[in-house]
């Protein structure tokens, strides 16, 4: 028997508001906007996009570094070890 809470969420499908009325919903679209400190533009605002963008310089610091495991020499050294016979598994 299917559990009663499984039932009521198989009963109630959502809206497909989209699909029902595709046009845009101008006020969510605002608080949306209010909310991220962006603005809403329509085709008539189009000009104003490229301002809208803040462009500025971005600094970046590259930082090379050398990993002690990136070096085959490292490995080598480790397969020649005294300690190397009597591990079976490197024969």
């Amino acid at each position: 028997q299917v559990p009663p809470l499984i039932l009521r969420m198989l009963r109630e499908v959502p809206p497909h508001r989209e699909r029902d009325n595709p046009t845009w919903d101008r006020p969510t679209l605002e608080k949306i906007a209010r909310a991220t400190g962006g603005r809403v533009f329509t085709l008539t605002d189009a000009a104003e996009i490229p301002a809208a963008f803040r462009i500025r310089e971005v600094e970046r610091i590259l930082e090379y570094r050398d990993e002690p495991w990136d070096a085959p020499i490292l490995y080598g050294t480790v397969l020649l070890l005294p300690g190397r016979p009597r591990m079976g598994w490197l024969r």
